[in-house]
């Protein structure tokens, strides 16, 4: 069992002072109880340990008393999206996972997991845009540093990902890049690995990927340092692996509704109309699994997007899928994108 889910984890007959001790050290609000084989029995809250204690139970009593022998859990493989779904609409702030013998793998908590596996995987994020849409807030500080729930949204992006168990993160600067690199550092504040591409002339987001310093031996993930999102980035991976594909595209629905009533003529005859039709497009997330082999198609310090790194990858012949995510997903570009994000932090990621 990894050491961090060790320390959440209690025997039934351990005693309740004990099991207090262990949820207020953990700062998780959840202790598990398993037997010797590691199979999940029961979990223990705060709130169970009220309830009990209301009832005439003693701090010295097994904590077997206490325990709620019915947890809520999902099995291994559940992506965190569904699990921070059903974290919402039941109002608990996480779900134990269990293996299909249902010995326990991991927590599922509101901003990531206790216990999921490392990914060696590198995450790369496209931070250096002028952010032109939001001035006059972005004179004075990049788009990634602008404050969503009092943390910069760089922070914040990372830190899901941190939840998700990636440790390694390269971020790739150009406008105000020393305001980024001046909070970020190394990452050890974080407990992450940093480091950074620095640009000093605009490449586009596919030519930033041309001056990686240290070029990765293993698929990583590119995403826009603007993108508030739900999505299970360890999926996205394992999806990318599956299809042996050189870039995977994330992708999401957009309906976009004609605010008026449209007419199909033949010349000067109506033929049909229809009442503020909705058309649903397919658009890209901004999120983006690549393999190695990416760099081959790519000259040194070339100046170019990556949708255009990707469509030469496809005229050549290569592999590039397409994965489709739902949940939320939040691109920041405007005034009006920041406020809604803002808004929906604490009720989508905190809640």
């Amino acid at each position: 069992m990894i050491k961090k889910l060790k320390k959440i984890t209690v025997r039934p007959e351990a005693r309740i002072r004990e099991v207090m001790e262990v949820l207020d050290s953990a700062a998780h609000q959840i202790a598990l109880v398993t037997n010797s084989d590691d199979i999940l029995i029961a979990t223990v809250t705060d709130g169970d340990i009220r309830r009990g204690l209301l009832k005439g139970v003693d701090l010295n009593a097994p904590v077997s008393e206490v325990m709620n022998r019915n947890p809520m859990t999902l099995i291994e493989g559940t992506s965190d999206e569904t699990a921070w779904k059903l974290m919402r609409e039941r109002g608990v702030g996480q779900i134990p996972i269990v293996d299909t013998k249902g010995r326990l793998v991991s927590v599922t908590l509101r901003n990531g997991r206790i216990g999921s596996k490392p990914w060696p995987n590198r995450v790369i994020l496209m931070a250096g845009g002028l952010g032109v849409r939001l001035h006059p807030l972005t004179e004075k500080m990049p788009k990634p540093m602008l404050p969503v729930a009092g943390k910069p949204l760089l922070e914040r992006i990372i830190t899901r990902f941190k939840g998700q168990g990636f440790r390694r993160f390269t971020l790739s600067l150009n406008y105000l890049g020393h305001v980024i690199k001046d909070h970020f550092g190394d990452g050890a504040t974080l407990g992450v690995r940093v480091d950074y591409i620095e640009e000093t002339t605009r490449m586009g987001t596919g030519g930033a990927l041309s001056i990686l310093p240290q070029r990765p031996e293993e698929p990583f993930i590119v995403m826009n340092g603007d993108i508030l999102t739900t999505v299970s980035f360890s999926k996205i991976l394992e999806f990318h692996n599956k299809t042996n594909s050189i870039v995977t595209i994330c992708t999401r629905e957009f309906n976009l509704q004609v605010p008026y009533g449209v007419l199909n003529t033949e010349g000067n005859r109506l033929v049909s109309m229809e009442e503020k039709p909705v058309h649903k497009y397919l658009i890209n997330a901004g999120i983006y699994a690549l393999s190695p082999v990416v760099f081959e198609f790519l000259q040194n310090e070339e100046s170019l997007d990556l949708p255009d790194l990707i469509e030469r990858v496809r005229d050549l012949g290569h592999r590039v899928s397409v994965f489709h995510i739902s949940g939320y997903w939040m691109d920041i570009g405007s005034h009006k994108d920041l406020e809604r994000a803002r808004a929906d932090y604490e009720i989508v990621f905190e809640k």
